[in-house]
């Protein structure tokens, strides 16, 4: 099933429940492994300490994560960027887990960044760009962090 990194996923009592009623394999959106990143996304994770937190319980019983991952957020570096590729590796190596996709930011109507777009330094949404040529969403300028090929 899916879920988010919630903090009951850190409760070894629920996590026994879960794998008792059969579940074993449990798809998160990790999203990013920076920890700056996670909190400008408003994630349920506060950080990398408290996802590694959730997998080992997890792993604890059997329990296998499955994980999303998506690179160029706004104002996203490459430093950042390579640090959440890092950390996908990471845990894949010590912890087995599964990785499901990396997927490319998209820009989508009434999302909280299109709506608030100062907010992460986007400085030009390009409305007549849907849909974009990488699937759908918007082209856009930021001001900071990388950019996006179109």
């Amino acid at each position: 099933c899916r879920a988010n990194f919630m903090e009951n996923l850190k409760d070894i009592e629920f996590v026994k429940v879960l794998r008792k009623s059969g579940c074993d394999a449990l798809s998160l959106g990790l999203e990013s492994g920076n920890d700056r990143i996670m909190k400008y996304m408003k994630k349920m994770q506060k950080d990398k300490d408290s996802v590694l937190e959730i997998i080992r319980v997890l792993r604890s019983e059997d329990i296998t994560p499955v994980l999303y991952m998506m690179i160029g957020f706004p104002t996203e570096t490459k430093e950042e960027m390579e640090e959440t590729i890092d950390f996908v590796i990471r845990l894949k190596k010590e912890y087995q887990c599964s990785i499901s996709g990396v997927s490319v930011f998209n820009l989508v109507e009434h999302s909280y960044v299109f709506d608030n777009p100062q907010e992460f330094h986007i400085t030009k949404i390009h409305k007549d760009s849907h849909p974009a040529l990488q699937g759908y969403g918007y082209k856009y300028d930021i001001a900071k962090g990388l950019t996006r090929i179109y």
